[in-house]
């Protein structure tokens, strides 16, 4: 196949002849996400609840200089779109996309500027051999792929003049609906209410801190309607550890991070729910680690530990959700964190158990998603990594699980 490389401003475009293969049909719900690449500085953003399944992707423009400014994704069916996000500074280059072509491979260099980890460059690869690309190479460097059956339909991440974090939303090539919610019993009169279990009673929160130390989650031990009995911070100048103990249905002690630092210890009463989570993050040797941390409850009960800093945030947990464990990475300290709030009502299934009653197990949709990546690079890794596999909680890892095999 023939190509020509094209040097558009700062960047390339590798084209070649559209291949016009026929896509694999997917093999999960109509969007899931991909890890993220960078820092969390900037401003949210998510193009998620927009990108659908069967776009038509007709180009994409990756600005870029030193670093990547900004990008814009427009869309022409099955409604027409742009998505644009970061700033107006450095060279456009853009990539045309042929019939039948997708963006299935990104990319990314990150590095530090002026104290804040962004994103230096970029190379998005497609279906037919085609590529864009733009800014300047880093020493630290993630790709990610496309499911099967899956292309580049958006994005998510943080923003400002520059792009800070960025990850990707794959939506399916055909279109699909995803698949309805399986209902964990058949409720009767005098009996507790049936809850379904869907991706609505589970809800993760942005992370905080930077991608260093390694990366973990609790999904995998966490249980519906579960009590905790405390929360215990170690701390000194920076927040050492952190440890969640449920004393029902079983005991279980979730700890991250190392043995520095002083304890303190919030024992909760019955009836008591953690329910905000205060993260303040800074710089440590050029990492950026988590300095501070405070927990409220649904009693106003409070814990704290470590250094308060400039960059700070709140996460709350939805109305009726209680702080059930956490992801993130952590080693000798806590590098990143993010709180998993779990619904207080919701019953029955375990978040692992199998659904027998169902040929296609439970579905979890999209919302359950731990990308704390943005590489497999530690075999003390605990989180769950992308696996282009049926979306199946029988048989596979979903997005935010943990599971022990070697294809999660």
């Amino acid at each position: 196949m023939a190509k020509a490389l094209v040097e558009t401003g700062s960047g390339s475009q590798d084209t070649a002849e559209s291949s016009g293969s026929s896509a694999p049909a997917p093999s999960g719900p109509a969007v899931q996400l991909s890890e993220t690449f960078g820092g969390p500085h900037g401003n949210e953003f998510s193009d998620q609840s927009a990108a659908t399944s069967g776009q038509t992707i007709t180009s994409l423009t990756v600005r870029g200089g030193d670093r990547i400014d900004g990008l814009t994704l427009e869309v022409s069916a099955p409604k027409t779109q742009t998505f644009t996000h970061g700033g107006t500074g450095g060279d456009p280059s853009t990539l045309k996309l042929g019939q039948g072509e997708y963006i299935t491979s990104v990319e990314a260099h990150w590095g530090q500027k002026d104290g804040h980890t962004r994103i230096f460059y970029l190379n998005f690869g497609t279906s037919a051999g085609n590529s864009v690309s733009a800014g300047t190479k880093t020493d630290e460097k993630g790709s990610i792929t496309a499911p099967d059956g899956y292309q580049l339909g958006g994005f998510f991440g943080r923003d400002g003049d520059e792009i800070d974090l960025l990850g990707v939303v794959w939506t399916s090539i055909a279109v699909v609906k995803d698949a309805p919610v399986v209902s964990s019993g058949s409720g009767t009169e005098g009996s507790s209410p049936v809850v379904d279990v869907s991706d609505e009673d589970i809800v993760l929160s942005a992370l905080y801190g930077g991608p260093h130390g390694n990366a973990f989650s609790d999904i995998d031990s966490i249980k519906f309607a579960q009590a905790i009995s405390s929360i215990t911070i170690r701390s000194d100048k920076r927040v050492d550890a952190i440890t969640l103990q449920v004393q029902s249905p079983a005991e279980v002690t979730m700890s991250h991070g190392g043995k520095g630092g002083e304890d303190k210890t919030l024992t909760l009463s019955a009836g008591e729910y953690i329910t905000s989570m205060k993260a303040h993050w800074g710089k440590k040797d050029d990492h950026t680690q988590v300095f501070y941390l405070n927990f409220e409850t649904n009693k106003g009960n409070s814990i704290s530990g470590g250094t308060k800093t400039d960059d700070n945030a709140i996460a709350k947990a939805p109305d009726g959700f209680q702080l059930a464990g956490f992801y993130g990475r952590a080693e000798d300290e806590v590098d990143q964190l993010g709180a998993i709030w779990t619904r207080i009502s919701a019953k029955d299934l375990s978040l692992t158990d199998e659904e027998e009653s169902s040929g296609s197990g439970v579905m979890y949709g999209a919302t359950i998603r731990n990308w704390v990546g943005p590489t497999i690079g530690e075999s003390t890794d605990t989180a769950c990594y992308r696996k282009s596999v049926d979306f199946d909680s029988n048989n596979i890892c979903p997005l935010g699980y943990g599971k022990e095999d070697t294809n999660c």
